[in-house]
């Protein structure tokens, strides 16, 4: 009787310690992995199904596929967020897609390539660039080289007076 009662209890106690697992840290048939990153980041996404498909595929929009593998019936796949804004990362053949908001990080312009030609105007000088800023860049003219003004980014610049002018590139990232 003592044998049994004590059997009883150790299963009691198995039976408990199973119910206070954590759950797998991803629900089957739902594609995990983070849904909010950086360009540039690389994250991890699984799947996990019932069953194996050898012909498995997932499709990135917004970033490139580095790798994939299969193991006990979950799916693995490793990105590259490459392009800022809404991406997504689909799983098929069950055609399960999370969606991914990749945000741009910021890099500073370039600094302007451009060539630059002067005229003598009635007593002022007429400097003008024949250069292209880079896309998302516009130049400006400032009479500082650590100048902020957003008043003049036109090709040509009447200096009034003598001294040093500048064209600084400026981006939704700042000078």
């Amino acid at each position: 009787m003592k044998k049994f009662l004590v059997l009883a209890m150790s299963i009691l106690v198995m039976m408990k310690a199973e119910a206070f697992k954590s759950p797998p840290p991803c629900p089957i048939f739902t594609m995990c992995g983070p849904t909010s990153v950086t360009q540039g980041q690389t994250a991890t996404y699984t799947f996990t199904d019932d069953g194996a498909y050898p012909d498995y595929t997932f499709t990135v929009v917004g970033g490139t596929l580095m790798s994939k593998s299969l193991t006990n019936f979950t799916y693995t796949a490793v990105v590259k967020w490459t392009v800022a804004g809404a991406g997504s990362i689909t799983f098929d053949p069950e055609s399960e897609t999370l969606a991914v908001t990749v945000t741009a990080t910021c890099t500073l312009p370039p600094t302007p390539t451009a060539t630059f030609s002067y005229v003598n105007n009635i007593g002022n000088t007429v400097i003008t660039e024949t250069g292209t800023p880079p896309a998302g860049v516009t130049w400006y003219w400032q009479v500082s080289a650590t100048g902020t003004s957003t008043s003049n980014s036109t090709a040509t610049y009447t200096a009034t007076a003598n001294g040093t002018y500048y064209l600084r590139p400026y981006s939704s990232c700042g000078w």
